[in-house]
């Protein structure tokens, strides 16, 4: 099956985050946080699998798929993306990242309602549901602040890659810190993160198969400010690669 690369992006943001630029350019400050609130990447499990209505009379066949996923009351489902990958072994993998938001401070909540949240993805052709494998991107927890309008996904690509322990260093851990830039220009005021990912080692010619998905902190606040890519990392522990040998699948935003 040929790489499949699709995305869907439903936009619902609480926060943001400022930085620094140019003196030329009116300064953004970031204001303190004032809900609390912190954004995460939610885990889905797979559903059903079934043939789903022809798109158009020539259209041929297609398949929906479910993914569901267990929000308590005290969280909410803000972004949703997903990409189709195909598989060595003939079948597909659903990379999918899920950003959801929750006040920091669950602990004096009290909740015991949750609800189940479903996805529905149309892909074309016919997918068996055994031949759908799974694979949800996590990402560390990232603080909201008070000015951001909406949570936006974003296109990334690879700059440049690095060994987590300097040479000539004694580590007790290892592996290739990868330098992601985003693929358009991004407001000084915005904030980018969470950013999600999973990666697979190839068994041959030391490939690695790397999913990320980053999120654009867009801030509400009418102000003259510089725009440029801005660049994260991620850290894939105990692998050894060079940016030349990651194939990159980007889950969501539009490169």
């Amino acid at each position: 099956m040929k790489n499949i690369f699709l995305s869907t992006i439903a936009v619902l943001g609480l926060a943001a985050c400022g930085s620094s630029h140019p003196a030329t350019v009116q300064s953004v400050d970031a204001p303190a946080a004032t809900d609390s609130r912190v954004a995460f990447a939610m885990t889905a499990t797979l559903g059903d699998v079934h043939a789903a209505a022809a798109q158009s009379p020539a259209s041929g066949l297609w398949t929906e798929i479910e993914l569901k996923y267990q929000v308590p009351c005290t969280e909410s489902l803000a972004t949703f993306n997903y990409a189709l990958r195909s598989r060595q072994d003939g079948g597909t993998d659903l990379l999918a990242s899920a950003i959801g938001t929750r006040s920091a401070q669950v602990g004096g909540l009290n909740c015991q309602s949750i609800r189940l949240e479903t996805k529905k993805i149309t892909v074309p052709g016919i997918v068996a549901r055994e031949a759908v494998h799974l694979v949800n991107l996590n990402g560390s927890d990232e603080p909201l602040l008070s000015t951001t309008k909406s949570l936006e996904a974003i296109g990334l690509k690879v700059v440049g890659t690095h060994s987590l322990c300097p040479q000539g260093s004694a580590c007790v851990l290892n592996g290739t810190v990868v330098r992601l830039e985003t693929t358009k220009g991004v407001s000084c005021a915005d904030k980018i993160g969470p950013v999600t990912y999973a990666f697979e080692q190839s068994d041959v010619g030391g490939k690695v198969k790397l999913a990320a998905s980053a999120i654009d902190m867009v801030d509400s606040r009418a102000v003259r400010c510089a725009v440029f890519p801005k660049t994260v990392e991620i850290t894939l522990p105990m692998i050894f690669v060079d940016s030349a040998d990651i194939n990159l699948t980007v889950v969501g935003g539009n490169n």
